[in-house]
């Protein structure tokens, strides 16, 4: 983005006034080494590094997540300069070795931290680093990550719709009609672009990490499965957990719904062994009938689909009320993973400069959506969208940045030290958020076709059905309270978690109920000889102890 020197002048002194930073034109850039803050290598080679340069004189080297290689690592007294450096979910070795700075002797240069975000300081000095004085590292995301009741991208159950309504747009009613609702798209819509099959389901195996097949049910029936790893499952719309295993449990039942549909023939059999990379690329070629939570849409829901006059194409939500979305929760006490400073780092200063930035509103405002110009400006305090993102991101959901950079829907996940969607500037920070962008995307063809279906309730779009409804659930809050489990916990949890990817898949394809009833057996049994109760017994204990810290700390 090209500015006058000017311009560039007065943006420095108001990031000086705000976030506490200054940096002169003939000081040498400084290059920070940090691990693990973001899920891409790329993300910082752009304007993010541009952005640090001009605004605080640093350059952000990044280091890819290695457990074995930071444990040695922490060993070895030698840490990166910055970054993640929890192993096994805790910070307990790195704070045995001394490892990490005690942000409190820099309190006076974290305005950020101390004063606008008080309560999360807090929170991180008991529950980070428990038993130790001082604070050593802050959550990577504070606040209320989406405004909307609903974000129409990752959440519910949502349907091709030129497919949909192909058969007419029927109301679904429960699992088992939407399993036949799949089967007959199927049917009307054998192959979609490119030639490749259609499928009513699809779901990825990702390397046997991936234990989601029931979770992804139960996300859209109000409840949190596998709740803190212990293998409980919590009912948001009751309040009540159960033991993910147990007879007839939510588990289960979800686990069922999948079975039915792979015997209906509507479960693509790649759900074994294909990637989520595999499943987002059929998702973009519209070859999935039906995607769920997690699965993003924007690839497909292009204005190409969305508005075509001979056959107008999207995924969009069905509106029925005996689904629950579930959202995450909002993050008052912070969320993600934290960050710290090495004690070991030849730059610490500039580490705790770069950490108040990281922090800062407007800075959260370039993370998000990129450098100031692009896709967004400010007109005195107020926030605007820019034409590029208007006319070519909602449009294409991607949009060429001024600095050559390919900005698209999922690209930049992760570099965020706000999640905070409480309006500052007269907006939220995320523009897809804005109600007049979310009410602009619903002008198009394919929500006709949409509002059709839902002609006698009237909803103009699939969030305002689960507003109005007040079944669009949020996380508990008290589950940042849990405790970090222990390691005898968490070798029971890692062996139950192997049994448990196994069985489920095998349940997944059971040949018949008989077989399915005999791998649940199977995967109760031996998860039993493994320790599963003293586990859950663990996790049902913390979720009570949660709720009255919680209430304590408040």
């Amino acid at each position: 983005m090209k500015r006058s020197l000017s311009v560039f002048l007065a943006l420095l002194l108001a990031l000086s006034l705000f976030a506490g930073v200054s940096f002169a034109e003939n000081e040498e850039i400084v290059t920070l080494t940090m691990y693990h803050i973001g899920p891409n290598t790329h993300t910082f080679d752009c304007w993010i590094n541009d952005y640090l340069e001009k605004t605080i004189g640093v350059r952000l080297e990044y280091i890819v997540k290695d457990d074995d290689k930071l444990q040695t690592m922490i060993a070895g007294g030698s840490l990166p300069d910055m970054g993640h450096f929890k192993l096994n979910n805790t910070l307990e070795n790195a704070m045995l070795g001394d490892l990490l700075v005690n942000l409190d002797e820099y309190k006076e240069q974290l305005p950020n931290l101390y004063e606008k975000n008080a309560k999360v300081v807090e929170y991180s000095r008991k529950m980070l680093t428990p038993g130790y004085d001082g604070l050593y590292a802050m959550p990577v995301e504070i606040g209320i990550y989406n405004d909307y009741p609903i974000d129409t991208d990752t959440q519910s159950v949502k349907l091709r719709w030129d497919a949909y309504n192909q058969i007419g747009a029927p109301r679904i009613g429960d699992w088992d009609e939407l399993i036949d609702v799949l089967a007959q798209m199927m049917e009307a819509c054998p192959t979609a672009d490119e030639g490749i099959k259609t499928w009513g389901w699809a779901f990825h195996g990702n390397g046997g990490q991936d234990v989601g097949l029931a979770n992804t049910v139960l996300s859209v029936e109000g409840y949190m499965a596998n709740l803190t790893n212990a293998m409980v499952t919590l009912n948001l719309k009751t309040g009540e957990a159960e033991k993910m295993f147990d007879d007839d449990s939510a588990w289960y039942n979800a686990m069922k719904v999948i079975f039915k549909a792979n015997q209906a023939g509507v479960l693509d059999p790649d759900t074994l062994t294909q990637t989520y990379d595999e499943l987002r690329a059929k998702n973009r070629l519209g070859g999935t009938l039906s995607v769920m939570t997690g699965q993003y849409t924007g690839p497909y829901n292009t204005d190409e689909h969305m508005n075509s006059e001979t056959n107008p194409s999207g995924y969009l939500e069905i509106a029925e009320d005996w689904l629950y979305p579930v959202g995450a929760a909002p993050l008052t006490y912070g969320g993600g993973n934290c960050i710290s400073i090495a004690k070991n780092s030849k730059n610490v200063e500039k580490c705790v400069e770069f950490l108040n930035l990281f922090y800062d509103d407007y800075t959260t405002l370039v993370l998000y959506n990129g450098p100031e110009g692009d896709l967004w400006k400010l007109e005195g305090e107020e926030l605007i969208a820019t034409d590029l993102f208007t006319n070519e991101y909602l449009v294409k959901n991607e949009a060429t940045l001024s600095d050559g950079t390919v900005f698209s829907t999922g690209s930049w996940w992760g570099p965020y030290a706000y999640s905070n969607c409480e309006p500052i500037y007269g907006k939220v920070f995320r523009q897809t958020s804005w109600h007049e962008f979310a009410t602009l995307s619903a002008t198009s063809k394919v929500y006709d076709l949409w509002r059709q279906a839902y002609a006698d309730e009237g909803w103009y779009t699939p969030g305002e059905a689960y507003h109005a409804w007040g079944h669009h659930l949020y996380q508990p809050t008290w589950k940042n309270f849990i405790e970090t489990m222990s390691e005898d916990n968490l070798i029971i949890y890692n062996a139950c978690k192997q049994v448990w990817l196994e069985d489920m898949y095998k349940m997944a394809f059971a040949a018949d109920e008989a077989e399915f009833e005999a791998l649940y057996k199977d995967l109760q049994t031996r998860t039993q000889a493994l320790g599963i109760e003293t586990l859950q017994e663990w996790g049902l204990d913390q979720i009570e102890k949660a709720k009255e810290l919680e209430k304590s700390f408040g």
